[in-house]
């Protein structure tokens, strides 16, 4: 699923530990104040070709967006850490090709540069940068 191989591809870069830092869909209340989070949204249409059975597609274009969360605004550098962290992610991602999990990522590309989106109501800054991929369908 494209959560899990996302987040286990960024595990593998060192960037964090799925589970600790980095979680799937949402942030549970126990996690860490910096840590990421990647949500999946809408995407585009599958790609239709010739020749293709009806439901037999070959590409999928899923979207999804990874959020850093940072420290509180108290805390020194929470700023630049989060931002260090974002840009991390986003170069991990960009341009991705490859196959996570057995399936072919045939293209990651994001859809804008990392950009803040603000506070939390705990004084969290908050990046986030959002990704579309061309990924190829399998039968599960």
């Amino acid at each position: 699923m494209l959560l899990d191989e996302i987040a286990n591809y960024l595990a593998s870069t060192g960037i964090g530990t799925v589970g600790v830092s980095i979680f799937k869909s949402m942030i549970p209340t126990e996690a860490q104040n910096q840590c990421i989070v990647i949500t999946e949204y809408g995407g585009l249409p599958t790609t239709k070709v010739a020749n293709y059975a009806v439901g037999a597609a070959p590409l999928e274009w899923p979207r999804f967006q990874v959020m850093v969360r940072s420290n509180p605004l108290t805390t020194t550098g929470y700023y630049s850490t989060a931002r260090v962290l974002i840009n991390s992610c986003y170069r991990a991602l960009d341009g991705l090709a490859t196959s996570l999990s057995s399936v072919r990522y045939v293209y990651v590309e994001a859809l804008s540069p990392p950009f803040a989106i603000g506070l939390d109501d705990n004084e969290r800054q908050m990046f986030v940068v959002n990704f579309q991929a061309a990924k190829e369908i399998t039968s599960t």
